[in-house]
């Protein structure tokens, strides 16, 4: 059955209202991808079924980000959005990319104009605060 808690222990780097950021140490999308998609369970009680998590493509997650794979890669940051959930005994945290828009295109006597803004998404990372794994703790660090 899956359980929600946000109530990390500091030691951990995670506090319970989020709002951290964390550094990627290793790319989180290939060779093995670390990124998944939570499905809520349904009903209470006796009828209850447990959530579950997907590993999923960074190309599914956020269709519309032409190159989503970099937005996890090596030395980006991510932002910790508070919310952990377990499944099957795995504790995973929610997180979402951290990016800035394009450059300014143009000269400032042409009246140069914004880049595109930028796309986030969300996804949930297995942390590693317990004996069960499916693919091994995410390579990240907290960064401020």
């Amino acid at each position: 059955m899956a359980a929600n808690s946000s109530a990390h222990p500091a030691r951990s780097g995670f506090n319970q209202s989020g709002g951290a950021h964390f550094i990627v140490i290793t790319d989180l999308s290939t060779p093995t991808n670390r990124l998944n998609v939570y499905t809520p369970g349904t009903g209470s009680g006796g009828a209850a079924t447990a959530g579950t998590m997907t590993v999923t493509a960074a190309a599914t997650i956020a269709p519309g980000l032409a190159n989503a794979a970099a937005a996890v890669g090596q030395g980006k940051l991510i932002k910790d959005m508070g919310k952990s959930v377990v499944v099957n005994g795995v504790t995973y945290r929610k997180f979402q990319t951290v990016q800035t828009p394009s450059a300014v295109v143009g000269t400032a006597s042409a009246g140069g104009q914004m880049g595109a803004s930028p796309t986030y998404f969300s996804f949930f990372l297995e942390v590693g605060r317990d004996g069960a794994q499916v693919n091994g703790p995410a390579g990240i660090a907290r960064y401020f």
